[in-house]
């Protein structure tokens, strides 16, 4: 997970704060060894360090934390730079390559996840023949850290407020049907060709493009094994953040990994803040589509991919905050 201590969204040490007690009280619980990898990206001269900023535990028996810092200095040798002040995707790339997990989960600072997951990660095991999604729930406020994290997933349940799902988006209350529904028939009218590939795909039940995969909110969880990761060379590397993860699930389709969607009982939960995304750069999305349709329908091969993806000639500093006990 990629951040920096500027409040972005406002509340954003809140819900760094919320999120990180719950992976490590949720690992210690279920006996997940587990890896938080921090990558402060471009930190701000006026503010604390997020080392400084968060509270951490002092020993754990399944959670290692370390944070690696990308200095303004690097940050400054990219294309872009004077326009976005932090690379989301490059830093997720920075922690994805020096992660020393077998798997490794691409994920956001303000989730809260469902007991359920953690509960499947030490029962079942993941498979490197695919690429794992979950379902999001937005809640409506922000949780608590007086509570306990049991009370914290109760309270999420209760104040849903939205969720992305491979059927869409959609909000509650439910007198907004009509809405979701108007948007669901919008996206067809745009891209009447999805159609087309809908029939296609029953012969052999292969997505045919973007629409096809669990695509909304695909940034805040893609989860898949290291080797993986290195063979479609991370998150692409983009001058812009927004709509990056979509062409990230659609290569490793592409590169022949199968989608699984974790259950709806396996859920992430995401504390609500504001919304940048109309301020921010971002790429073409008629032209991702149209990437999608020729990669998945075998007109275009995914082509090789950058060697140094990640900063992998630069010389990270890396900060051990907690280690796990023997």
């Amino acid at each position: 997970m990629v951040s920096r201590n500027d409040g972005y969204g406002e509340n954003l040490l809140h819900r760094m704060q919320t999120c990180i007690d719950s992976i490590v009280t949720l690992a210690e619980r279920h006996e997940v060894p587990t890896e938080l990898l921090l990558v402060e990206w471009n930190p701000p001269a006026d503010t604390t360090s997020l080392e400084e900023a968060l509270e951490w535990p002092d020993q754990t028996t399944q959670t290692a934390i370390d944070i690696l810092t990308v200095p303004p200095e690097i940050h400054a040798t990219l294309p872009g730079s004077d326009e976005l002040p932090l690379f989301e995707y490059i830093g997720k790339n920075v922690g994805i390559r020096r992660a020393d997990g077998e798997f490794v989960l691409s994920t956001n600072p303000d989730l809260i996840y469902s007991k359920t997951f953690f509960s499947h990660l030490a029962s079942e095991p993941l498979s490197h023949e695919s690429f794992y999604r979950i379902n999001k729930y937005n809640v409506d406020s922000l949780v608590s850290r007086e509570m306990s994290i049991d009370e914290q997933l109760e309270f999420c349940r209760n104040h849903i407020a939205a969720k992305y799902t491979p059927a869409g988006y959609r909000e509650r209350p439910y007198s907004r049907r009509l809405r979701n529904i108007v948007y669901s028939y919008y996206t067809y009218l745009q891209n009447p060709w999805r159609i087309v590939d809908q029939f296609r795909r029953l012969g052999d039940g292969a997505p045919r493009s973007l629409y096809d995969l669990h695509h909304l909110a695909a940034g805040d969880f893609i989860l898949m094994g290291k080797e993986q990761w290195e063979t479609i060379g991370g998150h692409p590397e983009f001058e812009y953040n927004f709509n990056v993860d979509s062409y990230t699930i659609v290569n490793a389709a592409g590169n022949g990994l199968t989608e699984t969607v974790f259950p709806d009982e396996i859920r992430a939960y995401h504390q609500p803040h504001d919304d940048f995304h109309d301020v921010r750069p971002q790429g073409d999305w008629d032209e991702l589509v149209e990437y999608s349709r020729r990669l998945l329908t075998d007109e275009e091969q995914l082509t090789d991919t950058s060697t140094t993806w990640g900063l992998a000639d630069e010389e990270m500093q890396r900060e051990s905050i907690c280690s796990r006990e023997a």
